[in-house]
């Protein structure tokens, strides 16, 4: 709740200054809390705990596929930048459904409502769970606003237009970083075993951080060829 008010008054503000009209500022804060509602986050880290990154993948890949549909069926009856927001919406929502039908595929009949009752006790079984949480936290919503305040800004200085082409190269550029991104989700789980595993995990985690050098190196010198 608190972040869909947030985005209406970010919308309130940049209307005037980029020249919205009351339909889009509308769309643009239906999109927004349409992202925020869809956010997955609780189901991707229960798909980790059971290692079971291959459903995440099979989730993820939904996102490009629903957009790409969308955006055909936009452009073939009535393109607009509403028509394309509906679409975007309706891939992260279908994204997250497939996400928490995995889930519940693979916990059932083990997954069951949270007990707030004994919430209490989780920051004493799990020490540093709250700065966990804060910093993960803290780490994404950064991550997310470095790459929308550039063309925010971009967008109020030239135009809309130079701010689309702008997202457009960044998108382009950040293509070929997605392979890396997707293997980093599972490499992050396979730190965080070694690191809890009390049996040689200094052995494991350098040769688990040696293998992920070799790999990095390899995959650099093939973009820089190509």
């Amino acid at each position: 709740a608190i972040g869909c008010v947030l985005y209406w008054g970010a919308v309130v503000l940049l209307e005037p200054n980029l020249g919205w009209s009351a339909l889009m500022s509308r769309s643009a804060v239906a999109f927004c809390a349409v992202s925020l509602l869809s956010v997955r986050s609780t189901a991707v880290g229960v798909l980790r705990l059971f290692d079971r990154f291959d459903l995440g993948a099979m989730a993820d890949a939904t996102t490009p596929l629903m957009r790409f549909a969308g955006a055909l069926v936009v452009v073939a009856t009535r393109p607009s930048v509403g028509g394309f927001l509906l679409a975007w919406g309706m891939a992260e929502i279908v994204t997250a459904a497939s996400y928490w039908i995995a889930v519940r595929r693979l916990t059932a009949p083990r997954l069951r409502l949270p007990i707030l009752r004994g919430a209490s006790r989780a920051p004493r079984d799990a020490p540093g769970l709250w700065r966990f949480s804060w910093t993960t936290n803290l780490v994404l919503t950064l991550e997310a606003a470095s790459r929308q305040v550039a063309v925010v800004l971009v967008g109020l200085a030239t135009g809309p237009v130079a701010a689309g082409n702008y997202r457009l190269a960044v998108q382009l550029s950040q293509s070929i970083i997605r392979v890396s991104d997707m293997a980093s989700r599972a490499i992050f789980a396979e730190f965080a075993r070694t690191h809890g595993d009390a049996g040689g995990a200094g052995i494991d985690a350098r040769r688990l951080f040696a293998h992920i050098t070799r790999l990095a190196v390899a995959a650099a010198l093939g973009l820089t060829l190509v």
